[in-house]
């Protein structure tokens, strides 16, 4: 049975990926599946919204291409 992961793009506001991103592809191969099922590629989703969808694990993105230096 595939683990339920909430993947946190950013923080604020709080962001998720939807079903069709790479980041949404690569939990699967992993054995996870997003608790968020949505067809916006970036969704924002609430505190309220992450509780009522009980994920098993919280992964955040640690670096964004924004924050890189080269």
């Amino acid at each position: 049975m595939p683990r339920r992961v909430l993947f946190v793009v950013w923080t604020t506001p709080l962001i998720t990926v939807g079903r069709r991103t790479f980041i949404a592809d690569a939990l699967r191969r992993a054995g996870a599946l997003s608790v968020v099922d949505a067809k916006a590629e970036w969704p924002r989703v609430s505190f309220e919204e992450i509780l009522r969808l009980q994920p098993e694990f919280l992964v955040f993105a640690s670096a964004h291409a924004a924050e890189t230096t080269a």
